[in-house]
């Protein structure tokens, strides 16, 4: 008998902050901010594309009616597109954007934050992990050779399981890649 382990099929990512780190002023959310003339979540939605997800599903805050006007315009994406609303979003806390999106938590997932650019290789090696009903997402536990720890994003783990994610977790024990 051959394994039947079923394709990660679905994505959700985090997009409801306000992106401090990246605000100039502009009218523009951080995640439409463009690189290299496309938008940091176009670049990640056509990675997860390209490594086999069909679904994303995308949990907004801040100019949520924005960034979903945006995405629904883009013509390069073919990915299936749902939309959560964090109205929490000013309160920091990933784990809040996550809960805001539980409904979609009934399969295998890959978790990823809107402006995080990473490689298709990583996609297809959460794909690999045995998920058994969960999200998956790549940390690195490097923690001493992050740049920026203060703006980090803090995992908290159990085993392998995540039990917290948030920037300002006093105890973690890896950062999100």
């Amino acid at each position: 008998m051959t394994d039947s382990k079923l394709p990660v099929r679905r994505a959700i990512i985090l997009a409801a902050g306000l992106g401090s780190r990246l605000v100039t002023g502009e009218e523009i959310p951080k995640p439409l901010k463009p690189v290299a003339g496309v938008p940091l979540l176009v670049r990640i939605l056509r990675t997860l594309e390209g490594a086999g997800i069909q679904q994303a599903v995308i949990v907004v805050g801040y100019r949520g009616d924005q960034l979903r006007r945006a995405l629904l315009a883009e013509t390069s994406i073919s990915l299936e597109l749902h939309f959560v609303v964090n109205e929490a979003w000013d309160r920091g806390a990933n784990g809040v954007s996550l809960i805001c999106a539980r409904e979609y938590l009934d399969e295998d997932c890959i978790l990823s934050m809107a402006d995080h650019l990473y490689s298709p290789q990583i996609v297809l090696r959460l794909q690999e992990a045995e998920l058994d009903g969960a999200c998956a997402l790549a940390i690195d536990r490097d923690i001493p050779g992050c740049f920026d720890i203060d703006d980090a994003t803090k995992v908290k783990l159990d085993g392998n399981r995540i039990t917290g994610i948030a920037k300002d977790l006093e105890i973690y024990d890896a950062i999100d890649t």
